[in-house]
């Protein structure tokens, strides 16, 4: 069947491979429409720059799915179809092409499901590409209802969205743009990425009414003008990454006259009088980087909590032109929060009117300060600009793995021969949503990517098990050998091989755990060899070991969950980056899988089996190899664990935290050249280790030491 989709022409042609579909690389003109054959997944010719290739698991044409790109017909009914249609097919990625879509009520985005468009970044033009209209009711200006929710596992990615009935002159109240409510399968790992609200009354909400905590909510790269609020969240348990969110009124006063573009002036006096930027409430080490806020009566308001209180790290803020650039009225008082490389501005720039104290290392602060502020003169320090850097992406050919999604047999030697297929051209071997069996090792080529049906990150929900997710019956476990020396079940062997979208869950591992059984040793499940590999919003529960990514130059790791019993990640090499990751040992009790695959841990007794007999006296989150140079760790968080990071190289690392680590082992660990840590949150254990390196810690805070413990650390060994 033939699909037409507006933009260019691209050509498929199909080859059949045991076990495979190949298509080839598109031949795009600019003349006539894009037409896909086949029943999918395709390879999506997208009309504005992507960090990564595009593969869409259900289009949403016109013809199939009665939608109208030119926005004058309600299209709620159609997007809300293909994305049921993704979920009948236990999820991936339903692909909204360039044009203007009306939506008239609430669409939810299923669980393991992404809804991704043509997304041009407003800082480099305003065509936009997909664009939702919301032609939604108004409601009061304290609803806490949404317009797009978002469930666990789930994703927006690179949508436009507008309120054409909106008008300075006569500012209408609507729902918050995108939500999350943590019910159900919408509770855990919820991602809004590269998307722009040019004219928001609300933008972002999580869990306003308090209903239910949610936890790992993702957002990055999200710019726009809100005439309200930014972004309202409460009650997250687990740790959320905010990155790269930039609200000013510029991009709605900055949008073409179809967008009934206001004077930016008067604009900026609106916001100043009427909107908050971000209001948080009870986040639990929420990680804040590379925030822009300008023109709000509030940049920052940190407000009363549903279940606890807000504790969290802030590096690159820049809060410009405010009434108060940041107002905390609560925060948890045992410590409270840190903030780093930052310009806090306003007639206020820092009201603290908590028992909380901020710690603040490289802060320019214009505006008046009151409470409870520790200033870190930091005069050694040197912020670090995080590197924004993605993998190089494959070429646009793709070989559909055709395999047994049941779990029941072995699919190694049918996935070693879809990947073998693409070595000489390289391009993506695409897993569609099932569950598989690897009982062998696998090598991925040189140029090649293993992708699982996910545009996001991952991991294992409560009610739901989906997506692409692959367990490991390795043939032998290395009871007798060295572990960290045994060939891995995935091995990245060349320059640029990647990995994307897939989860590993060791069934045999967490039912031993369950048991009160010693846990099985095995290698790695993902080593690199060579420059450039990467492992992107992959998921490893249950591994005795995860990533080895050493002696790989320009290797990149983001967002990397799950736990793992010895050791989540061990990099060198140089130039490489971390970013986004977690580690949580819950995973051994949080998924929904039949009890004849997997014996989950009782979350009720995960303590007496999970952390204190294996990962709080083992586990290592990250390892930086002896002599690695340029490494990043960036965003990350492990809870459980004996040591968060443990390095020998030279290694920056920023806005990072750990809870319930081991009681006698330190959270970093740093044994052999240079470490620099900026924004370092803890709870058990104690800080650092030195042992023959140069160490220098600037905002630390741990709960209940915030007037004991010093803020920085300089120390050679």
């Amino acid at each position: 069947m033939k699909r037409l989709i507006l933009l260019s022409l691209f050509v498929v042609s199909v080859a059949l491979f045991a076990g495979c579909q190949k298509t080839a690389d598109p031949i795009p003109t600019q003349q006539e429409p894009i037409t896909y054959t086949g029943d999918g997944p395709w390879i999506i010719q997208t009309k504005y720059e992507t960090d990564d290739v595009v593969v869409a698991d259900v289009i949403v044409d016109p013809e199939k799915y009665n939608v109208d790109p030119t926005g004058k017909k309600d299209s709620t009914t159609g997007i809300q179809k293909a994305l049921n249609d993704a979920r009948q097919m236990d999820g991936g990625t339903v692909w909204l092409p360039a044009g203007q879509y009306l939506i008239s009520r609430p669409i939810t985005i299923p669980a393991f499901v992404t809804l991704r468009g043509d997304w041009q970044d407003p800082d480099l033009g305003n065509e936009y590409g997909t664009v939702l209209l919301m032609n939604v009711p108004t409601v009061s200006k304290n609803d806490m209802t949404g317009t797009i929710y978002i469930s666990g596992s789930a994703g927006v990615m690179g949508l436009t969205v507008f309120y054409p009935n909106q008008s300075l002159d006569d500012v209408k109240p609507y729902p918050f743009t995108f939500y999350v409510n943590g019910l159900g399968d919408g509770y855990m790992l919820q991602s809004i990425v590269n998307c722009t609200l040019l004219n928001s009354y609300k933008g972002i909400g999580a869990c306003v009414d308090g209903a239910s905590p949610h936890e790992m909510m993702t957002i990055e790269n999200v710019k726009g003008t809100v005439l309200y609020l930014g972004a309202e969240a409460y009650n997250q348990a687990d740790v959320g990454t905010w990155k790269n969110l930039y609200f000013t009124p510029d991009y709605w006063a900055n949008a073409p006259e179809s967008y009934n573009a206001p004077n930016k002036d008067e604009l900026a006096a609106y916001t100043r009088e009427h909107t908050v930027g971000l209001r948080l409430g009870d986040l639990e080490w929420t990680q804040f980087a590379h925030i822009r806020l300008t023109d709000f009566q509030t940049g920052i308001h940190i407000v009363d909590g549903k279940r606890i209180q807000f504790a969290g790290s802030i590096y690159d803020a820049q809060v410009t032109n405010c009434g108060t650039a940041l107002l905390a009225d609560n925060m948890d008082e045992r410590w409270g929060g840190v903030i780093a490389n930052s310009t806090l501005s306003g007639d206020n720039a820092l009201l603290n009117n908590t028992g909380g104290q901020f710690r603040l290392a490289g802060v320019v602060l214009e505006g008046d300060t009151c409470g409870d502020i520790l200033i870190d003169p930091a005069e050694n320090a040197v912020f670090a600009d995080v590197p924004n850097r993605n993998p190089q992406k494959p070429k646009s050919n793709l070989c559909v793995v055709a395999a047994d999604k049941t779990g029941k047999s072995d699919i190694s030697a049918v996935l070693q021969q879809a990947l073998d297929s693409m070595a000489t051209s390289g391009g993506i071997v695409y897993l569609p949503a099932g569950i598989y069996r690897l009982e062998k090792p696998v090598t991925v080529p040189a140029g090649v990517e293993l992708r699982g049906a996910s545009s996001v990150a991952q991991r294992e929900q409560y009610t739901k098990s989906k997506g692409t997710l692959i367990l490991v019956y390795p043939k032998e476990y290395t009871n007798n050998i060295d572990a960290a020396l045994a060939q891995a079940m995935v091995t990245l062997n060349g320059a640029n091989a990647g990995i994307r979208g897939v989860r590993f869950l060791y069934p045999d591992v967490i039912s031993a755990a369950a048991k009160k059984l010693p846990t099985p040793m095995s290698g790695y499940t993902i080593r690199g060899k060579g420059t450039g590999v990467y492992c992107v919003n992959v998921a490893v529960t249950g591994g005795y070991n995860g990533i080895d990514f050493k002696n790989c130059d320009d290797h990149i790791i983001k967002r990397f969950v799950g736990s793992c019993v010895n050791n989540a990640m061990s990099v060198g090499g140089n130039n490489g980056l971390i970013e986004g990751c977690l580690q949580n040992g819950n995973t051994f009790c949080r998924m929904a899988l039949p009890q004849n695959v997997v014996t989950p841990v009782p979350e009720t007794q995960v303590f007496e089996m999970v952390f204190d007999p294996i990962l709080r006296p083992q586990s290592v989150f990250i390892q930086v190899q002896k002599g690695a140079k340029n490494q990043t760790i960036f965003n990350s968080f492990a809870y459980g664990v004996k040591t968060f990071v443990s390095s020998g190289g030279e290694t920056t690392v920023i806005n990072v935290g750990a809870d319930n680590i081991g009681s006698e082992t330190p959270m970093v660990d740093a044994w052999g050249g240079r470490i620099h840590v900026t924004n370092m949150m803890r709870y058990n254990g104690y800080s650092y280790s030195c042992n023959d390196a140069i160490l220098a810690i600037y905002n630390r805070l741990t709960i209940g030491h915030k007037d004991t413990e010093s803020q920085s650390v300089t120390e050679m060994s």
